[in-house]
């Protein structure tokens, strides 16, 4: 395992080239593969900067790059006020630019699609309200319940749960396709989509009555 470097900024004011100075990550912190990821994500980025910028100290472009972080974000959040995010298969745009933070409220706000998070064992964390009626049923019954196993166990099968149990093993899934609900109900054909923000780590399913 490769040891993970991190930039000391004590030395970073000079208006020479730099040189970034190194230090190494004690070796139990690389046992996080996430805190190892961002910390070659930030060497790298660091090293382009200094290289491109090579007249400006490292805060300098710290600063710089945070700047273009917050426009970055002040530009999202525009295109999702004026409806200009693109919607992506049945996930809302408003919904699929927020899915790493989508509150239970945003996710009541969509009339059009069923919306049901659950974590990677399939235990139901938001179920919106386009989805209680569809269903047929109360979103404070079925929270904190399995939705493959106790509120729709007609999913509980390769096509549905197989895909995603593969989609929480690889950390990613985006896969749309047609079902028919048939569980207390009279069979409802819907189109639904599985999809896992990779960011967040959070699973969700779309539905959409056909």
């Amino acid at each position: 395992m490769f040891a993970a470097k991190l930039i000391d900024e004590s030395a970073v004011e000079s208006s020479q080239p730099v040189v970034a100075k190194l230090t190494t990550v004690p070796s139990g912190a690389t046992e996080d593969h996430e805190v190892t990821a961002q910390l070659e994500s930030l060497y790298a980025d660091v090293e382009y900067l200094t290289r491109s910028f090579p007249d400006h100290s490292i805060r300098s472009l710290t600063d710089y790059a945070r700047s273009l972080e917050a426009q970055s974000l002040e530009q999202k959040q525009k295109a999702i006020a004026s409806g200009a995010v693109e919607d992506h298969g049945l996930i809302p745009g408003a919904v699929f630019a927020q899915l790493g933070t989508l509150s239970q409220e945003l996710a009541d706000s969509a009339s059009t699609v069923g919306i049901v998070e659950v974590d990677d064992s399939g235990v139901i964390k938001t179920y919106n309200q386009y989805e209680a009626e569809l269903a047929g049923v109360e979103k404070k019954a079925v929270f904190g319940r399995n939705f493959f196993t106790d509120v729709a166990p007609c999913t509980n099968n390769r096509l549905f749960l197989g895909a995603f149990k593969q989609g929480v093993q690889t950390n990613s899934i985006d896969k749309k396709f047609n079902y028919t609900f048939t569980y207390k109900m009279k069979p409802t054909p819907v189109v639904i989509q599985i999809y896992r923000d990779t960011g967040s780590k959070r699973n969700f399913i779309f539905v959409q009555k056909r």
